[in-house]
């Protein structure tokens, strides 16, 4: 069994499909790389890519068709997808896979897709164009020597994508391996290159050009004499190659841009694409495309895609900041006030629960819980000497704690997203009588989720130890929160807190 076929990536959560091609790969003698969606590492100079996309929603099959694509240079990108999808198997086209396969996988499929792709390797053609510049690697540094000093002398460079049309790759398959397709390929480009350009491999039938000091228009010239050349290089040898049609895409950067490299092949590959579906080969600008028709109704669809696809990131990153910023504030008040270790998370536990009994909306039980998190950030403005004073408080120095609730929504108004909980944490201390604090409101003039962040408050405060008390039983803080209905506790909460307790749920 040969072992010097090259790499063979399948991009895959774990699964039977994803198994059965790794076993047949290994079993061609391939080195089996694997991937799952969520990994974006880039997997270096693989012969074949597989990606499959069964199951996955549009936005995250373009995802998952990008990572591929940009770990597929040099390579043959293959999708897969469930049987009779064809809207997937757009897709996968649209995002630059050369063929795709239809579950279930079989033997024969596997074998009519690859087989002929791991025979003896291909002569890399752009290496007697460009040597030095046939690897992947090579090819991305010398690019991005030309971004470099596009953006260090302010002029424009462009990227091509050459390419027959897919219908007639699997001749290809043979014509890549010919010599004189070679020759013809090599001299065509050789003498279209200037001192400052790139050319090597992108996929199996796809040749990428760097072309320095040039826009689109003119780089577009430049490549319809590359195509013009090596169709005239290839009439002389018509037996072994017949006509070669070459399609291209062009796409052009701008200096200051700050678009990388893969962006850049990204939206050449736009551009062949649609010059792939026209009915004569030609060479499309990425301007074209933007302005075609068919394109703009794609567009819409993919930028509404891609919109989506990037609120979600942001609405997951601005979770992910607002608790960061949550458990800063807590971890800064419990740094200053032992008794509040913990403290905060138990009561946001507890309040869960009782939301829960009552049947609160998620969105309510949310804002519950953030409110329990932070209710004693104000704390942070009370004098240590007050805080952690170990026995009782003068009158004075109460009245001064009173005032925690206001400062702690003075430090977080400035938080946007906390508007809605501001109510609960300046109210967690009312009491349902009237007799609480700061404002002395009473009954269904404190908002609900302050009465029940007081409830909350007061179990965690009796069940837990503190220097002065040991832990209330159960049995006794249950008793406490019923002699205190209608007087400190609202008593639709008690009894559902009751409830809970009881059932053990809280």
């Amino acid at each position: 069994m040969h072992r010097d076929r090259g790499i063979a990536l399948v991009i895959d959560d774990e699964g039977a499909e994803r198994d059965r091609l790794c076993r047949w790969f290994a079993g061609q003698g391939c080195d089996v790389r694997t991937r799952r969606y969520r990994d974006r590492r880039i997997e270096e100079a693989p012969l074949l890519v597989v990606v499959r996309l069964t199951g996955l929603t549009d936005p995250a099959r373009d995802e998952a068709l990008r990572f591929a694509r940009r770990c597929s240079i040099g390579a043959r990108l293959c999708a897969v997808v469930a049987a009779g999808d064809a809207r997937g198997m757009r897709r996968a086209f649209l995002g630059g896979a050369v063929d795709c396969l239809e579950e279930p996988i079989t033997e024969a499929g596997l074998e009519d897709a690859f087989k002929p792709h791991l025979q003896a390797p291909a002569v890399n053609v752009a290496q007697r164009a460009d040597p030095g510049a046939g690897s992947p690697e090579a090819l991305l540094s010398r690019v991005e020597r030309l971004r470099q000093r596009a953006d260090a002398l302010g002029r424009t460079f462009c990227l091509a994508l050459l390419a027959r049309p897919r219908r007639q790759r699997r001749a290809l398959a043979d014509a890549l391996l010919d010599e004189r397709f070679e020759r013809a390929f090599s001299t065509a480009v050789s003498e279209a290159l200037a001192d400052h350009d790139a050319a090597a491999p992108y996929t199996f039938d796809q040749f990428v050009l760097g072309l320095a000091d040039c826009d689109e228009s003119q780089a577009a010239a430049r490549v319809d004499g590359v195509r013009d050349r090596v169709q005239a290089l290839a009439d002389v040898e018509r037996g072994a190659v017949g006509e070669w049609h070459a399609s291209a895409g062009v796409a052009e950067y701008r200096p200051g841009s700050q678009e990388s490299i893969r962006d850049l092949i990204d939206r050449a590959t736009d551009a062949l694409n649609l010059a792939r579906r026209r009915p004569h080969a030609s060479t499309v600008t990425w301007a074209q495309w933007r302005r075609s028709a068919t394109t703009r109704r794609a567009l819409e669809q993919i930028e509404s895609e891609d919109v989506t696809l990037w609120a979600t990131r942001v609405r997951q990153h601005l979770s992910h900041t607002r608790d960061e910023v949550t458990r800063a504030l807590v971890a800064a008040v419990e740094a200053k006030d032992p008794y509040t270790n913990l403290h905060s998370e138990k009561v946001a536990e507890y309040a869960d629960r009782i939301a829960a009994r009552l049947g609160l909306s998620p969105r309510q039980s949310a804002v519950l819980r953030n409110a329990a998190v932070l209710h004693d950030v104000g704390k942070l403005g009370v004098p240590d000497a007050i805080l952690c004073k170990p026995g009782p408080l003068t009158d004075e120095e109460f009245q001064t704690i009173k005032r925690h609730p206001r400062i702690g929504v003075d430090i977080l108004r400035h938080i946007s997203h906390l508007t809605a909980e501001l109510p609960l944490i300046l109210h967690h201390h009312e009491r349902f009588d009237g007799s609480g604090y700061p404002d002395g409101l009473a009954g269904d003039a404190i908002p609900f989720g302050a009465r029940i962040l007081a409830v909350a408050d007061a179990l965690d405060a009796m069940l837990s130890r503190r220097s002065y008390k040991e832990p209330f039983k159960i049995d006794r803080a249950m008793d406490e929160l019923v002699q205190q209905k209608g007087r400190q506790f609202d008593p639709v909460v008690v009894d559902h807190t009751i409830e809970c307790l009881t059932a053990g749920g809280c």
